[in-house]
């Protein structure tokens, strides 16, 4: 869905003062160009593709970062630790559950952050005791 999806920012507003009441008859009028200024657009898309101004990629992935909550909850509440280190998943999750009901989110389950944290390079694996858990991540203290 990431690479599908652009967020164009609106950041003007015309006070109701400066509207123009005739605009929707004045671009009736102007349809033909109108439509031409569309094909040519589409044309131009299709031989160059698309090349969003930079705004447009700054509002994106504003957008995907507000969105990311496992990234979130890894800034705020884990730190990497290095190759020695190494953190069990129920602790992990018992962290997830605080920091999601803190927000009112829904956590999830154990397996469903196991996998989110998978899907973003750490490595699972069993410590000597058998507990699951993921290696280079630690707790923050608090």
């Amino acid at each position: 869905m990431r690479r599908r999806l652009l967020l164009v920012p609106f950041t003007v507003r015309i006070p109701a003062a400066e509207r123009d009441p005739g605009l929707a008859e004045k671009l009736w009028g102007e349809r033909s160009a109108i439509l031409r200024w569309c094909l040519d657009g589409c044309l131009q898309w299709r031989r160059d593709g698309l090349a969003p101004p930079a705004i447009v990629c700054e509002a994106t992935e504003d957008y995907f970062r507000e969105q990311d909550t496992v990234g979130q909850w890894l800034e705020d509440c884990t730190e990497d630790a290095g190759q020695l280190a190494f953190t069990r998943i129920a602790d992990l999750f018992d962290s997830w559950k605080a920091w999601c009901e803190a927000r009112n989110l829904k956590p999830g389950t154990t397996m469903a952050l196991s996998g989110m944290l998978e899907d973003r390079g750490y490595e699972k694996r069993r410590d000597r005791a058998g507990q699951r858990g993921f290696c280079n991540l630690t707790l923050k203290r608090r």
